[in-house]
């Protein structure tokens, strides 16, 4: 029951249906932005990007939740929000590309 307790409170749990949306939607994004979008970047601001991206992502496996407190509860609804706008702002992109 103690694993289950923390697994819970664990920052990356919160992250998992956008990394989800992330795999089954990719395909249906335009060509333009999936396909060749790096193209005439730099190698080193792309590395930097992925160094960079990759420790964006591990930052919450350090971060704990506690939404029984009044600030956990308004950081929930402001990553709710925020999810709600990401979700939202791939609509157009998938329903009408050009």
């Amino acid at each position: 029951m103690n694993m289950l307790r923390l697994i819970r409170a664990n920052g990356c749990v919160p992250l998992v249906p956008l990394l989800l949306w992330n795999i089954f939607f990719t395909s249906q994004l335009p060509s333009e932005i999936s396909s060749g979008f790096d193209e005439g970047i730099p190698t080193w601001i792309l590395l930097g990007e992925s160094v960079f991206r990759i420790a964006i992502f591990a930052l919450p496996i350090f971060v704990r939740i506690n939404i029984s407190t009044p600030v956990g509860r308004r950081g929930l609804v402001v990553f709710l929000a925020g999810t709600v706008v990401y979700f939202a702002a791939w609509i157009p992109l998938m329903v009408a590309p050009d």
